[in-house]
């Protein structure tokens, strides 16, 4: 099963105060804006600042915190029929 998105491409998930499931949201989600195409340039974070209001914003993170959201995003494997047999 995959979310559909809304006609705009919002998330299905993303309500008035936010994203509505938010404190079990997958890797792909609690790992953004620290994408690698997204951080691997100034030109890339701020491109994509345009469509995020969060960014360049709120509390600055350490290089070790980007890096660690990064690999975790760089690293995530989706789930299969053959590894959701496993949980």
């Amino acid at each position: 099963m995959a979310l559909q998105e809304k006609k705009n491409y919002d998330c299905v998930l993303w309500g008035e105060g936010g994203c509505l499931a938010y404190g079990a949201r997958p890797v792909q989600c609690s790992t953004y804006p620290f994408w690698s195409w997204i951080v691997q340039d100034e030109q890339s974070w701020n491109e994509e600042g345009k469509s995020c209001k969060g960014i360049n914003k709120g509390r600055l993170r350490s290089q070790e915190e980007i890096d660690e959201q990064k690999f975790m995003y760089e690293h995530n494997l989706p789930i299969t029929r053959d590894l959701e047999s496993d949980i």
